[in-house]
């Protein structure tokens, strides 16, 4: 090979290699900024959990009447009031407090509201509902009804500390059960904690 063939020989591969340079960097730019897109996409998507929203959350929990039948319960302002369709069997929802963190440890956080459920003769009950901000919007997780077959117990506070929510509540005393229900007061502190296992309320 004569040295101008060498030359345009090497001059021909250079070219070659620097356009096979241009359009692999050029995917890499266009992969590079299309990821960048995408996020910034998803991180326009992510719902804002806080307490106002909370208390304009909208619920699914069983009717007491009929547990067989979900009640889809639309707060306002923190309080709901449910009938059947002829306008008896009413249920009111009203709620104590919220509180926000990660419960899952997975980087995102979520929602807890603690609502009273009331019905028949003065019947009260505190329940515990999760939610997360999946898909951009405030989505219920799970629910749970702490010290179920106990009634009046009241909410005092909820918290979220290393993935794990407590609910520290005021509870009848063993003494004060054995007096009519009129009479009964809430006086005893107890805590029950809650971990989020595969998006269910797992009592610890």
């Amino acid at each position: 090979m004569d040295y101008k063939k060498w030359i345009f020989f090497r001059a021909g591969m250079i070219t070659i290699i620097c356009a096979a340079l241009i359009v692999f960097g050029g995917v890499f730019v266009f992969r590079y900024f299309s990821e960048i897109k995408e996020a910034q996409q998803r991180m326009s998507q992510v719902y804002v959990i806080t307490a106002d929203n909370l208390k304009n959350a909208t619920l699914t929990y069983p009717n007491p009447y009929d547990v067989s039948q979900n009640d889809t319960i639309n707060l306002v302002d923190g309080k709901a009031l449910i009938r059947d369709t002829d306008n008896s069997m009413p249920r009111g929802y009203t709620l104590a407090t919220t509180a926000i963190g990660d419960l899952n440890k997975d980087g995102a956080v979520e929602g807890i509201i603690g609502l009273y459920q009331g019905y028949g003769a003065n019947i009260i009950r505190p329940v515990i509902f999760v939610f997360s901000s999946k898909n951009g919007e405030l989505t219920q997780i799970d629910s749970a009804l702490p010290l179920e077959g106990t009634l009046d117990d009241a909410i005092k506070s909820l918290s979220i500390n290393n993935g794990v929510l407590s609910v520290k509540l005021l509870v009848v005393s063993d003494a004060d059960l054995k007096l009519p229900h009129y009479q009964q007061e809430p006086t005893v502190e107890k805590i029950v904690q809650y971990k989020l296992v595969n998006e269910k309320l797992v009592e610890q």
